[in-house]
């Protein structure tokens, strides 16, 4: 296992390496000047020529990279134009209600498609399995955002029991944090269930077909047993593969979702610098983006040898 996640560490190096080049060239090729950008409108063109120097935008584009890249190493992601304050800084200020959703969210998700994922096979064919299939094809139709407004109107436009949009922190006010919360991890709960239990379902299904669930079931052991010991612990290993994909997309910040609920987390601050061009922002969080899956896939493969015993990762 140890020269398996030295392997796979290393072979973050390239990937990561590809990524870095393909942020800084699409930065480089879109329309505009960032010189002008931070210039006032009079500005005569040697004083453009003069920021354009400073912002090293005057060196070949190999060049940019090469120094740019030596900055993102050290930790230095630039500083926001809007602002004035370090990326490093604005980025690690908004993982923290990123964070705070997304866990709660896909939690929230996974018990709610657990036991009705294991319902819908156990009773396959039955209205119980037509009504979770109805329920997550629902879930899959529904846009977030449309899920998001409507549970906005009814608790907190019509019952006035929690509040429309905002942000309090965990560690400060505890109570105002988690009324704040409700409305947006019931939305990622509902949409992240919807996909989960499908997916358990069809591979709950599947295992419950094989020779050694019967055999199991053939020595008089009880339904619960055969299922909970024997059908599900195999049926888990697909299932965490979603689960991975759906803490990627939950870590990269759901957009949408902090914009209508006013959430400060990487979504909403990606979706700010893209509308003031503040690039350097941008630049950072598409490659916390990128880093936040590839660790989650390392997470999801070494975590297949937890969930299965047969799976080992050994030098080749």
């Amino acid at each position: 296992m140890t020269h398996y996640l030295i392997s796979r560490l290393l072979q973050l190096i390239p990937v990561l390496f590809v990524l870095s080049i393909l942020v800084f060239g699409i930065f480089r090729i879109l329309p505009g000047d960032r010189a002008l950008l931070l210039m006032p409108l009079d500005a005569t063109p040697e004083e453009l020529e003069r920021a354009r120097r400073v912002l090293g935008l005057d060196r070949p584009i190999p060049i940019q990279y090469i120094e740019w890249l030596g900055r993102v190493l050290q930790g230095n992601f630039g500083v926001s134009q809007g602002d004035d304050r370090p990326v490093v800084q604005l980025l690690g200020k908004a993982i923290v209600p990123t964070l705070q959703l997304g866990v709660t969210g896909l939690v929230l998700g996974i018990l709610l498609a657990v036991p009705m994922g294991i319902l819908g096979a156990i009773r396959h064919g039955s209205w119980i399995d037509y009504l979770v299939r109805s329920i997550s094809l629902i879930g899959f139709a529904v846009p977030t955002f449309w899920l998001a407004l409507l549970l906005m109107l009814l608790f907190s436009i019509q019952l006035r029991v929690l509040p429309v949009a905002g942000y309090a922190a965990l560690w400060q006010d505890p109570v105002s944090s988690l009324r704040h919360m409700a409305l947006p991890t019931a939305v990622i709960g509902i949409s992240s269930a919807a996909a989960l239990m499908r997916f358990l379902r069809a591979s709950l299904l599947e295992v419950l077909g094989q020779d050694y669930v019967r055999t199991a079931r053939s020595k008089g052991l009880s339904g619960q047993v055969v299922i909970l010991r024997h059908a599900l612990a195999n049926a888990l290993i697909p299932f965490t593969t979603v689960v991975g994909l759906q803490v990627g997309a939950l870590l990269s910040g759901a957009a949408i979702l902090e914009m209508i609920f006013a959430w400060p987390g990487i979504g909403w601050l990606t979706l700010q610098a893209i509308w003031q061009r503040d690039y350097d922002i941008v630049q950072g969080a598409t490659l916390m983006m990128g880093l936040s899956f590839v660790l989650v896939n390392l997470a999801v493969d070494v975590l297949y040898a937890y969930l299965d015993p047969r799976i080992k990762y050994v030098k080749e």
